[in-house]
Protein backbone atom coordinates (compact mmCIF):
# COMPACT_ATOMS: atom_id res chain seq x y z
CA UNK A 1 0.00 0.00 0.00
CA UNK A 2 1.45 3.49 -0.97
CA UNK A 3 0.90 6.67 0.80
CA UNK A 4 -1.03 9.55 -0.75
CA UNK A 5 0.82 12.90 -1.26
CA UNK A 6 -1.69 14.49 1.42
CA UNK A 7 -0.51 12.18 3.61
CA UNK A 8 3.34 12.50 3.17
CA UNK A 9 2.40 16.10 4.09
CA UNK A 10 1.74 15.39 7.37
CA UNK A 11 3.87 15.57 10.73
CA UNK A 12 3.90 13.36 13.59
CA UNK A 13 5.18 13.30 17.09
CA UNK A 14 7.86 10.40 17.34
CA UNK A 15 10.14 10.45 20.30
CA UNK A 16 8.66 13.74 21.96
CA UNK A 17 10.19 15.01 18.50
CA UNK A 18 7.51 16.61 15.67
CA UNK A 19 9.16 15.07 12.34
CA UNK A 20 7.49 15.60 8.87
CA UNK A 21 6.66 11.98 6.85
CA UNK A 22 8.43 14.05 3.90
CA UNK A 23 11.52 14.95 5.93
CA UNK A 24 14.93 13.51 5.00
CA UNK A 25 15.23 11.70 8.37
CA UNK A 26 11.71 10.51 8.92
CA UNK A 27 12.62 6.79 7.27
CA UNK A 28 15.73 6.65 9.03
CA UNK A 29 14.87 7.25 12.09
CA UNK A 30 11.95 5.63 12.22
CA UNK A 31 13.87 1.80 11.02
CA UNK A 32 16.42 3.01 13.38
CA UNK A 33 13.87 2.53 16.03
CA UNK A 34 12.48 -0.82 14.01
CA UNK A 35 13.83 -3.22 16.48
CA UNK A 36 13.15 -5.97 18.68
CA UNK A 37 15.25 -4.46 22.07
CA UNK A 38 14.05 -1.24 21.19
CA UNK A 39 10.88 0.52 23.06
CA UNK A 40 9.73 2.69 20.59
CA UNK A 41 9.25 -0.01 17.66
CA UNK A 42 5.85 -0.74 17.82
CA UNK A 43 5.55 3.16 17.00
CA UNK A 44 8.00 2.93 14.38
CA UNK A 45 6.53 0.44 12.78
CA UNK A 46 2.80 1.83 12.54
CA UNK A 47 4.70 4.96 10.78
CA UNK A 48 6.42 2.90 8.38
CA UNK A 49 2.93 1.08 7.25
CA UNK A 50 1.75 4.23 6.80
CA UNK A 51 4.85 5.43 4.92
CA UNK A 52 4.46 2.38 2.85
CA UNK A 53 7.98 1.11 3.41
CA UNK A 54 7.47 -3.23 2.77
CA UNK A 55 10.91 -3.05 2.55
CA UNK A 56 11.08 -3.53 6.41
CA UNK A 57 9.40 -6.23 6.39
CA UNK A 58 11.85 -8.45 8.06
CA UNK A 59 12.41 -6.09 10.72
CA UNK A 60 8.86 -5.92 11.43
CA UNK A 61 8.83 -9.89 11.47
CA UNK A 62 11.89 -10.07 13.77
CA UNK A 63 9.76 -8.35 16.23
CA UNK A 64 7.78 -11.37 17.44
CA UNK A 65 11.16 -11.67 19.39
CA UNK A 66 10.63 -8.80 21.13
CA UNK A 67 9.81 -9.01 24.95
CA UNK A 68 6.18 -6.80 24.48
CA UNK A 69 3.07 -8.61 23.96
CA UNK A 70 1.74 -5.64 22.50
CA UNK A 71 4.23 -4.88 20.26
CA UNK A 72 4.19 -8.80 18.92
CA UNK A 73 0.75 -8.08 18.31
CA UNK A 74 1.13 -5.04 16.69
CA UNK A 75 3.59 -7.05 14.35
CA UNK A 76 1.07 -8.83 12.99
CA UNK A 77 -0.82 -6.60 12.32
CA UNK A 78 1.76 -4.93 10.21
CA UNK A 79 2.31 -7.68 8.23
CA UNK A 80 -1.15 -8.35 7.60
CA UNK A 81 -1.13 -4.42 6.50
CA UNK A 82 1.98 -5.40 3.61
CA UNK A 83 -0.26 -8.80 2.79
CA UNK A 84 2.48 -11.18 4.05
CA UNK A 85 -0.30 -13.26 6.16
CA UNK A 86 2.19 -16.04 6.48
CA UNK A 87 4.49 -14.54 8.54
CA UNK A 88 1.82 -12.95 10.68
CA UNK A 89 0.52 -16.04 11.47
CA UNK A 90 3.98 -17.84 12.00
CA UNK A 91 4.16 -14.46 15.22
CA UNK A 92 0.61 -15.64 16.32
CA UNK A 93 1.75 -19.32 16.73
CA UNK A 94 5.00 -17.85 18.39
CA UNK A 95 2.91 -16.10 21.27
CA UNK A 96 0.52 -19.36 21.10
CA UNK A 97 3.32 -21.58 22.01
CA UNK A 98 4.98 -19.17 24.75
CA UNK A 99 1.34 -19.15 26.19
CA UNK A 100 0.95 -22.95 26.55
CA UNK A 101 4.81 -23.50 27.60
CA UNK A 102 3.96 -20.88 30.51
CA UNK A 103 0.46 -22.50 31.26
CA UNK A 104 2.04 -25.77 31.33
CA UNK A 105 5.40 -25.47 33.40
CA UNK A 106 4.12 -22.73 35.99
CA UNK A 107 0.25 -23.06 35.58
CA UNK A 108 0.47 -19.04 34.93
CA UNK A 109 -1.21 -17.28 32.41
CA UNK A 110 1.94 -14.70 30.95
CA UNK A 111 0.63 -14.02 27.38
CA UNK A 112 -3.21 -14.76 27.98
CA UNK A 113 -4.94 -11.69 26.31
CA UNK A 114 -2.81 -11.27 23.42
CA UNK A 115 -2.10 -14.82 22.91
CA UNK A 116 -6.05 -14.92 22.07
CA UNK A 117 -6.31 -11.37 20.60
CA UNK A 118 -3.88 -12.50 17.89
CA UNK A 119 -5.01 -16.21 17.46
CA UNK A 120 -8.73 -13.86 16.75
CA UNK A 121 -6.82 -11.49 13.86
CA UNK A 122 -5.32 -14.53 12.26
CA UNK A 123 -8.83 -16.79 12.51
CA UNK A 124 -10.25 -14.43 9.59
CA UNK A 125 -7.21 -15.76 6.93
CA UNK A 126 -6.34 -19.29 9.33
CA UNK A 127 -9.28 -20.79 10.76
CA UNK A 128 -8.49 -24.31 10.19
CA UNK A 129 -5.16 -23.70 11.95
CA UNK A 130 -6.42 -20.97 14.48
CA UNK A 131 -9.10 -22.31 15.78
CA UNK A 132 -7.45 -25.48 17.33
CA UNK A 133 -4.85 -23.47 19.45
CA UNK A 134 -7.61 -21.35 20.88
CA UNK A 135 -9.26 -24.86 22.08
CA UNK A 136 -6.18 -25.80 23.17
CA UNK A 137 -5.56 -22.29 25.03
CA UNK A 138 -9.38 -22.82 26.38
CA UNK A 139 -8.82 -26.04 27.89
CA UNK A 140 -5.66 -25.24 29.64
CA UNK A 141 -7.14 -22.43 30.87
CA UNK A 142 -10.54 -24.90 32.23
CA UNK A 143 -7.34 -27.14 34.01
CA UNK A 144 -6.32 -24.15 35.93
CA UNK A 145 -10.10 -22.93 36.88
CA UNK A 146 -10.84 -26.54 38.17
CA UNK A 147 -7.85 -25.41 40.96
CA UNK A 148 -10.61 -23.85 42.60
CA UNK A 149 -12.05 -26.91 43.76
CA UNK A 150 -9.28 -28.50 44.93
CA UNK A 151 -8.54 -26.60 48.41
CA UNK A 152 -7.52 -30.36 49.73
CA UNK A 153 -4.73 -30.60 48.12
CA UNK A 154 -3.19 -27.18 49.23
CA UNK A 155 -1.65 -27.39 52.58
CA UNK A 156 -2.89 -24.00 54.28
CA UNK A 157 -5.36 -21.38 53.66
CA UNK A 158 -2.79 -18.87 52.36
CA UNK A 159 -0.53 -21.51 50.38
CA UNK A 160 -3.94 -22.17 48.27
CA UNK A 161 -4.70 -18.52 47.98
CA UNK A 162 -1.48 -17.25 47.14
CA UNK A 163 -1.62 -20.67 44.49
CA UNK A 164 -4.70 -19.68 43.15
CA UNK A 165 -4.16 -15.67 42.87
CA UNK A 166 -0.74 -16.43 40.65
CA UNK A 167 -2.78 -19.22 38.69
CA UNK A 168 -6.51 -18.68 37.79
CA UNK A 169 -6.30 -14.53 38.06
CA UNK A 170 -3.54 -14.56 35.48
CA UNK A 171 -5.59 -15.16 32.88
CA UNK A 172 -8.62 -13.23 33.37
CA UNK A 173 -10.67 -12.69 31.13
CA UNK A 174 -8.89 -14.70 28.71
CA UNK A 175 -10.93 -17.72 28.63
CA UNK A 176 -14.24 -15.67 28.22
CA UNK A 177 -13.16 -14.16 25.60
CA UNK A 178 -12.43 -17.31 23.31
CA UNK A 179 -16.30 -17.77 24.25
CA UNK A 180 -17.57 -14.80 23.09
CA UNK A 181 -15.35 -14.49 19.94
CA UNK A 182 -16.81 -18.25 18.87
CA UNK A 183 -20.03 -17.78 19.68
CA UNK A 184 -20.38 -14.79 17.44
CA UNK A 185 -18.76 -16.70 15.00
CA UNK A 186 -21.08 -19.29 15.07
CA UNK A 187 -23.79 -17.31 14.69
CA UNK A 188 -22.40 -16.27 11.91
CA UNK A 189 -21.81 -19.37 10.53
CA UNK A 190 -24.25 -21.61 12.16
CA UNK A 191 -23.43 -24.32 9.17
CA UNK A 192 -20.19 -24.95 10.69
CA UNK A 193 -21.31 -26.56 13.63
CA UNK A 194 -20.65 -30.14 11.32
CA UNK A 195 -17.21 -29.19 12.11
CA UNK A 196 -15.61 -31.08 14.94
CA UNK A 197 -13.33 -28.02 16.78
CA UNK A 198 -16.45 -25.75 16.77
CA UNK A 199 -18.74 -28.68 17.91
CA UNK A 200 -16.46 -28.85 21.04
CA UNK A 201 -16.10 -25.08 21.24
CA UNK A 202 -20.38 -24.97 21.36
CA UNK A 203 -20.41 -27.64 24.44
CA UNK A 204 -18.15 -25.61 26.34
CA UNK A 205 -20.36 -22.50 25.51
CA UNK A 206 -23.26 -23.97 26.58
CA UNK A 207 -21.46 -25.48 29.57
CA UNK A 208 -20.62 -21.47 30.47
CA UNK A 209 -23.98 -20.40 29.80
CA UNK A 210 -25.56 -22.75 32.36
CA UNK A 211 -22.64 -21.52 35.14
CA UNK A 212 -23.93 -17.93 34.70
CA UNK A 213 -27.08 -18.64 35.85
Amino acid sequence: MKPTKTMMKNKFIFRNNEISYNSNEAEHLLAKSLEVSDNYASNAMLHICLMGKDKYMDKIYALKDHENDPTKVMAIQGLLYFGNHKKALEVAQKIHINEILSLKKDSISAHGYYAVNSLIIMSEYYPSKTLPMMLELLKEYIILSIEKSLFKDFPTEKNYRDHYNKSVQSFRGADDLILRYIESYLSKNPHLLENEILREFKKYIDISKQTDK
